[in-house]
This record gives structure tokens, sequence and C-alpha cells, in this order.
């Protein structure tokens, strides 16, 4: 009698392990039946539906999970040139999100995919310093100073371009 109930416990344990699964408030869940995402099978996309959701067993359904707090990408140093042929170390970064689970999952699969083209954008609109003077980027008197203006063109091209895409 004791075996058979333990036996059963675990039966009723294993059961659940392959039907129900949780998602963290930080967290969006993806569902895929067959291997294949749906409109409507992103939980927890706005961050109000954290908790337990049933599924059917793998094969048929599977959950993929992806992390929705902000992430920082730092590129390595690179020189870039300056309109007036002067040579600049720029090292920038980009915070980003996953926003959409299921357009990020049609389009890019994994974070270091959508890394590689963060990296990628990140170099093309780097290039807008080509366009401006080394004083322009380094004048001690304010009023000479682009460097604001310079960022927020890289940051609009960077945010055209990722959104343009529809990379989630």
């Amino acid at each position: 009698n004791g075996s058979m109930a333990v036996g059963l416990a675990v039966a009723v344990g294993l059961l659940l392990y392959m039907v129900v699964f949780n998602v963290r408030f930080d967290e969006a869940a993806l569902v895929t039946t067959f291997g294949r995402a749906a409109e409507g099978s992103v939980l927890n996309a706005d961050g109000k539906g954290a908790g337990w959701y049933l599924k059917l067993p793998w094969p048929v359904q599977d959950v993929r999970r992806y992390d929705t707090r902000f992430r920082v990408l730092e590129t390595s140093p690179e020189q870039q040139q300056t309109r007036d042929k002067q040579a600049v170390v720029l090292n920038d970064y980009v915070v980003w999100k996953i926003a959409d689970p299921l357009a990020f999952e049609r389009s890019l699969k994994n974070v270091p995919s959508a890394e590689e083209q963060l990296r990628n954008r990140l170099r093309n609109a780097r290039s807008i310093v080509t366009r401006y003077d080394f004083d322009d980027l380094a004048n001690r008197d304010p009023a000479k100073q682009k460097l604001a203006q310079v960022e927020q063109e890289m940051l609009t091209a960077l945010q055209s371009e990722m959104q343009s895409n529809s990379y989630g």
C-alpha cells in the first residue's frame, strides 16, 4: 500500500510537470504547438499575466521563455573618422529588451542572434560620426559641442531600423 501511494504520487507529479508551467513576472512565455507559435500564444507579455498555466505535453506543445528585463549590450571600441579626417575611438552601448516575444521568435530566435543584429545596426548608426568635425564632438564651449545631437541621431537611426524590421 505504501509503495503504491508513492508510485501514484510520483506519477501525478510527473503528469503535472508535463502539463503545468509557471511564468514569472519578469518573463514572457511563448507556447508553441508542434514547433509553431501562433497569435495569442504569448503569456505575460504585458507583465500582468504571471502565474501558472496549462499546456499539452511535449511534443504537442512546448514553452519558450523570454526574459523581458532590460539588457545592456556594449560594443568593443572601434576607430571612426570624422568629417575633418580626425580619428576618434568610439565605445557605445545599447539598452534593449524583448517587447514582442512572437515577433522575436519569428525573426531572431535567440538572444545571441539579437545581439549580433544589434551590433551590426549599431555599427551602421556609428557612421553618423563621419558627418561631424572633431570640434563638434569634443569642444569646451557647450554651445559648439554637438555630441548630444550625434547620440540622438544614432538612437533615432537605430530605433527606426530595428522597428522597421519587426524584430520584437
